[in-house]
């Protein structure tokens, strides 16, 4: 398995057992991918089987159990075929690599790695209403949980645990998953990736995003469906679409059409469905384009689908889990149902949209781009059950539509970078701050073929706009507060770096100034990062001659 072995792997001729004193204790709710990179945590089952005779939780007894089946595996090899369900030809190869000592044998490992945190986790438990259940355990770190007083504490506390564990199990085989069909699949020139991280969907400051045209439409027509611009269903011969131009300035304009499809697929609705998809168009928000970005991020750089966690996501945006006050700080349990219904209710409306590129010519000498596709196709979907019988989404697997092929093929990237800060702005209290901090992020890479510049400009009439400000004429001064507001926000959390009126705004008319402010142009520099990434583009002039040279 080409991947950075862990501490249980073959080690002089044998396999390195692992002393329970390793272990170290750690809390409810830890994230797997801490709890995987502890220190002598995998290969912990040793420790599992210790601790398996003193557990009164049937649940973990049976999770145990459900491990070391050899039907376990046969079942995940079914589950990579059906993935491979079009290429008949690696079904032996994914049947032997699953069965192969090696894979069984890391896979075991693993699983009883969070079997092994539970059972301890779960003595502690019961310790708390006996602590002979864990006399001299004090040299592992393992005691009993002083916090919980009642048999309805621990009760509760239980319940936690196996939704802890079932959850981590849930990340952990997708993960997996993602990894064998990637092993299978690999080639000489692309090699058997690592396993995925589980951790954070982003753990930089900044990430990459494919900063193209086609993108920034899709995100221009979820922002103007509230209140609703630009979107139009030609007196109901078409679906709900917003319409982007290109190339204004240019001999070869274009246009992108955003459509809202129905399930058929179809552009032309019935009267009955039409109403019905203007009423979804009114709904897609701020946290739909957040997912969205979620999406190119995720998928930036690659062909194939890529898995995003809900979890994940969440973290991403900083929304805070589920907190007890009776609890340690550090401990974490999953996220709001809520929350996490409406990241599955904003994939649910993202797998509804269609881009329509028309004569859109993405180079000066090549052919106008004409192609349609969704913009993101959710391919798979990882659900858990809850304790009332209902389906939890867990995570997404997704892939950007054939438009991403399509300007890879021409070599074009268009690779721009977003804050991460963007992301946990408040979807209705910081409306402004995200959306002008997505504008600003693809306008920065519009840019890019003047690396030399590090700064843009724009008429504030533009920025209001790209915000979602509202502007009201007998009042304009607070739009104009709220803007500076917003752009002295995106400073102070390094998303832009200084910005200026380039003329001086105290010199506007004391009345009737409105048309004169909208009219007038800011300088927005971008951020340090942003500036040190560009700075090795080509000047305007080298790619002028790059281009002649095709």
């Amino acid at each position: 398995m080409a991947r950075k072995k862990s501490r249980v792997i073959e080690q002089a001729g044998g396999v390195r057992q692992t002393n329970a004193a390793e272990i170290p204790t750690l809390p409810l709710g830890t994230p797997l991918a801490d709890i995987l990179d502890a220190t002598g945590v995998r290969g912990s089952f040793e420790l599992a089987n210790h601790l398996l005779q003193r557990s009164d939780n049937p649940t973990i007894v049976q999770q145990y159990a459900t491990f070391s089946n050899a039907d376990t595996f046969t079942l995940f090899a079914e589950s990579v075929i059906e993935r491979l369900a079009d290429r008949p030809e690696l079904h032996e190869r994914a049947r032997a690599y699953v069965g192969a000592e090696e894979f069984r044998q890391q896979f075991s490992r693993d699983m009883m790695t969070l079997v092994g945190v539970t059972l301890v986790e779960d003595n502690r438990i019961a310790a708390s209403r006996d602590p002979a259940i864990v006399a001299g355990w004090e040299q592992f770190g393992i005691t009993p949980r002083e916090d919980l007083h009642t048999d309805e504490d621990r009760a509760q506390s239980h319940a936690m645990l196996v939704a802890s564990l079932q959850n981590s199990i849930a990340e952990l085989s997708f993960a997996y998953l993602e990894h064998t069909i990637a092993a299978i699949t690999a080639t000489a020139l692309q090699p058997t990736p690592a396993m995925p991280s589980l951790a954070h969907l982003v753990r930089d400051e900044h990430f990459k995003i494919p900063a193209s045209l086609p993108a920034f439409a899709v995100l221009n027509a979820m922002h103007d469906a509230t209140p609703r611009k630009i979107w139009d269903d030609f007196n109901g011969q078409r679906v709900p679409t917003h319409t982007s131009k290109t190339g204004r300035k240019t001999a070869y304009p274009g246009e992108i059409f955003i459509s809202y499809r129905g399930k058929d697929e179809k552009i032309e609705p019935s009267s009955d469905m039409l109403s019905n998809l203007w009423e979804q168009v009114a709904t897609l928000d701020d946290v739909t384009s957040d997912v969205f970005i979620a999406c190119l991020a995720a998928c930036a750089g690659k062909n194939e689908a890529t898995w995003i966690s809900v979890d994940g996501f969440l973290d991403a945006r900083d929304l805070t889990p589920i907190r007890k006050a009776d609890e340690p700080q550090n401990w974490r349990h999953g996220h709001r149902t809520e929350d996490r219904l409406a990241i599955e209710q904003a994939f649910d409306r993202l797998d509804h949209i269609w881009i329509e590129i028309k004569n859109v010519r993405v180079t000066k000498k090549g052919r106008p781009l004409n192609l349609e596709s969704k913009a993101v196709a959710l391919i798979d979907r990882l659900t858990q059950p809850t304790l009332n019988g209902e389906k939890n989404l867990r995570a997404v697997r997704v892939q950007l539509g054939v438009w991403a092929k399509a300007y890879q093929e021409i070599e074009v990237t268009q690779v721009g970078y977003l804050a991460r800060k963007v992301l946990s702005y408040d979807p209705y209290r910081q409306r402004p701050e995200k959306r002008l901090g997505k504008y600003l992020a693809f306008h920065y890479k519009f840019n890019k073929l003047n690396p030399q510049k590090s700064s843009i400009r724009r008429q504030a009439r533009d920025l209001v706009d790209a915000s979602g400000i509202t502007l009201n004429p007998t009042r304009p001064h607070l739009a104009r507060q709220r803007l500076d507001k917003t752009l002295d926000c995106l400073r102070q959390d390094g998303v832009i770096g200084q910005w200026r009126y380039i003329y001086d705004v105290n010199q506007l008319p004391a009345r009737r100034w409105l048309e004169d402010w909208l009219n007038g142009m800011i300088e927005i520099e971008a951020p340090a990062f942003i500036q040190e990434r560009y700075a090795s583009l080509p000047s305007s002039e080298q790619h002028k001659k790059r281009e002649a040279l095709k």
